[in-house]
């Protein structure tokens, strides 16, 4: 069963677990035209792994994420990220996988959380 997140406890749970991760499985025209989570603020980034990229599972792997990692997907909407943690759940070890309720637009956007815009 995939659970869910608001962005608040996401951004929450982020700052304050060294073991929380936060990727974005947009395209990178959404990175580039809307910007990303920018976690710099809590000395962390956001992962930007595309859902539609065929060699998805891969770069995921090559995160090297452990076992014992939490981690958040995040898309526009958080129908992308919710069918990302989908397929991950039967293909890597970490089971700590969350969606991000609402996405970037009504989720993360909606708390006035930080955005990255990659144009400045």
């Amino acid at each position: 069963m995939i659970k869910n997140i608001n962005a608040l406890d996401c951004f929450e749970t982020l700052k304050n677990n060294n073991n929380a991760r936060l990727i974005d499985v947009r395209t990178p025209e959404e990175w580039e035209n809307d910007g990303y989570p920018d976690l710099s603020s809590i000395d962390k980034k956001t992962y930007l792994v595309s859902w539609g990229n065929d060699n998805f599972l891969d770069e995921i792997k090559k995160l090297n994420f452990g076992i014992d990692e939490t981690i958040f997907f995040i898309c526009r909407s958080g129908s992308r990220s919710w069918h990302a943690i989908e397929y991950l759940n039967h293909n890597i070890k970490t089971k700590k996988l969350f969606n991000v309720e609402g996405g970037i637009e009504i989720g993360w956007k909606i708390y006035s959380l930080p955005i990255k815009n990659i144009s400045t």
